[in-house]
């Protein structure tokens, strides 16, 4: 039998969560876990659409990746750990870490296919997810 509308949507905000470490962000006390979680569709089609502007127009390049992250780190709570007003900021942040936060975002939401396509088509430059990387 067939899952009814009320059963499938009350799985709404119910997204996974992965913890990523990112050494060179390591503080005083050797931490350096992010806390990610899954995207929603609204948020992934935001993201798309993001990629598609910037690239007809590069003065929006950089913003995608950065939203997402902007978005989906979170504290142990679940709060997001930034505001869509850090989003500017979180864009100069390093390719290389944030590529391996915004891999394991997509791995989490179900999406690491999804990666692997647009790298395969030349669209992104992201790694392989390292198993060491997240718990």
């Amino acid at each position: 039998m067939a899952l009814s509308r009320d059963k499938i949507l009350k799985h709404a905000g119910t997204l996974g969560k992965a913890q990523v470490h990112v050494p060179k962000w390591a503080d005083e006390t050797g931490d350096d876990i992010v806390v990610v979680r899954g995207v929603t569709i609204r948020e992934w089609e935001i993201h798309q659409s993001m990629q598609v502007r910037a690239s007809e127009d590069e003065s929006k390049m950089g913003f995608a990746n950065a939203r997402l992250v902007a978005r989906c780190v979170v504290d142990d709570t679940g709060r997001r750990v930034f505001s869509d007003d850090d989003v500017k900021q979180i864009a100069e942040l390093g390719v290389g870490e944030v590529d391996k936060i915004t891999d394991e975002i997509l791995r989490v939401s179900g999406l690491a296919g999804e990666a692997a396509e647009s790298e395969a088509l030349g669209e992104s430059e992201t790694t392989p997810p390292d198993k060491s990387s997240s718990e």
